[in-house]
């Protein structure tokens, strides 16, 4: 009855409407999320700013666990507004569902070129420094927020740089670290046992 109700109606925002109508029957009264989330995409296809419809299929998506789709929703309101929360949201999806860390760190990386201070795209980063592919990559992003962040994250900068190093032959550059990881240790960190360690 409502495909025949949006087929005859010319008016977009009737159109709209009757889907919103139909979905939300589907989702809460006849349990049917999936058939649900494909009205919801349509009432999208004809209206791409509705933020009801985004909303809907965001949560409609992760309840089935649809990742790849909500991966494309994000991508899709990402290019009409570039939300930096939605960003680092398809940042976390990448990295947890999709098994894309590559992905995850081009978003990660957008996120703290425009808020060096968030704190949960720097712990994501954090966890991709553990991956042995991304190491150093992820390094490269962190080690300039920490030496910004001055005192405080020394000790974080310091580890950057030994990351660096791994990926480092130069025997130039590499003096030029190991005497920036010596000058924090004994300066700022106080840690007089590891200077000699640094210089080895």
């Amino acid at each position: 009855l409502y495909a025949t109700w949006v087929a005859r109606t010319p008016e977009l925002s009737a159109q709209v409407e009757l889907l919103q109508e139909e979905a939300l029957l589907l989702e809460e009264i006849l349990d049917q999320p999936g058939e649900s989330a494909a009205v919801y995409r349509r009432v999208l296809d004809l209206e791409a700013g509705n933020l009801e419809a985004f909303r809907a299929l965001d949560r409609l998506y992760t309840r089935l666990g649809r990742w790849s789709d909500l991966a494309g929703l994000f991508s899709q309101r990402l290019e009409r507004d570039g939300e930096l929360e939605l960003l680092f949201r398809r940042g976390e999806l990448r990295e947890r569902h999709l098994d894309d860390a590559i992905g995850a760190l081009a978003d990660f990386e957008r996120v703290v070129d425009r808020d060096p201070t968030h704190a949960g795209a720097r712990a994501a980063l954090e966890r991709l420094v553990a991956l042995p592919a991304l190491r150093i990559r992820a390094a490269a992003v962190l080690e300039p927020l920490y030496e910004a962040d001055g005192d405080r994250s020394a000790a974080d900068l310091v580890r950057m740089f030994v990351v660096r190093l791994e990926g480092t032959s130069d025997a130039t550059a590499r003096s030029s670290l190991f005497r920036r990881v010596a000058e924090l240790r004994e300066l700022i960190l106080q840690d007089i046992a590891e200077i000699g360690r640094a210089h080895v």
